[in-house]
């Protein structure tokens, strides 16, 4: 099948451009999780670490993200500048495993910090991350690769439809 190569890497650079998006999207939104915004990063983690259980200190294996590390505006601002530009760096060249399992990486850190500002979208995103980076070696030399992104949009299409079944009321 010799469509499936050029699939995959279609594939993979529509998601880079969405992770481009995605992180310059949040980059225009600091004002929400930054020191001054309306649910700032260390608010937010120190939620995490009060409700950590049952061992306080290992709240990182409860909830990975690099902010534990730093959560300035400043780290901020780079953290985003750099999820962009990796994002655009695999716009060019898709391959690269290690670029894809650091925008995993950004990704997780990003969804585990955003709070009420988390949306279906973003946790959808960090998982075709995470698919990218594992089938990134293998992917133009395997079916594997398309059909786990066929058995993922098989499954956000059966949850959505799911949820407009048996959901809310405003479906019906």
């Amino acid at each position: 099948m010799a469509i499936e190569p050029i699939t995959w890497s279609l594939f993979q650079r529509g998601l880079a451009l969405v992770n481009s998006i995605h992180f310059v999207s949040w980059w225009a939104q600091l004002g929400l999780i930054s020191s001054d915004g309306i649910l700032p990063i260390k608010q937010q983690l120190q939620f995490y670490r009060d409700t950590a259980n049952p061992w306080p200190k290992q709240v990182w294996l409860q909830q990975p993200t690099i902010f534990w590390l730093a959560n300035s505006d400043a780290f901020l601002k780079g953290f985003y500048f750099s999820g962009t530009l990796l994002s655009i760096l695999l716009l060019v060249s898709p391959a690269s495993t290690s670029a894809w399992w650091i925008v995993y990486g950004l990704s997780l850190s990003q969804m585990h910090v955003s709070g009420m500002f988390l949306l279906q979208p973003d946790a959808m995103i960090v998982e075709l991350n995470f698919l990218c980076a594992l089938l990134a070696p293998v992917g133009d030399h395997s079916s594997v690769a398309m059909w786990t992104v066929r058995w993922f949009l098989f499954r956000f299409m059966l949850a959505n439809g799911l949820v407009k079944i048996f959901g809310s009321a405003r479906w019906r």
